[in-house]
């Protein structure tokens, strides 16, 4: 991972909208809420990975329709979150 997304991901993007995987946590149960009460019942719920996972697809959706450099910087950050949440599952 560049030093630029982990600055981005970790530092600006922190700032602007808190720990990236305390949010994506908070995506994924908003995600498993919604999901459940459109009849899509899991055996467990949506995790902060799975969540990163979905987001890093929209991404790539939304590239196939109008190539931007952005969207693959997204794509990068989410791959770090990835990251971050696998070693603070490891501690």
């Amino acid at each position: 991972m560049t030093n630029s997304i982990q600055a981005l991901v970790s530092g600006e993007k922190e700032k602007e909208y808190g720990k990236a995987t305390v949010s994506m946590s908070a995506c994924a149960g908003f995600w498993d809420m919604a999901l459940k009460r459109m009849g899509f019942i899991r055996a467990t719920p949506l995790t902060s990975r799975e969540a990163c996972l979905l987001m890093i697809l929209f991404k790539c959706s939304r590239d196939l329709g109008k190539n931007k450099q952005d969207n693959i910087t997204d794509i990068q950050g989410y791959a770090h979150i990835i990251d971050l949440i696998t070693k603070e599952e490891v501690k």
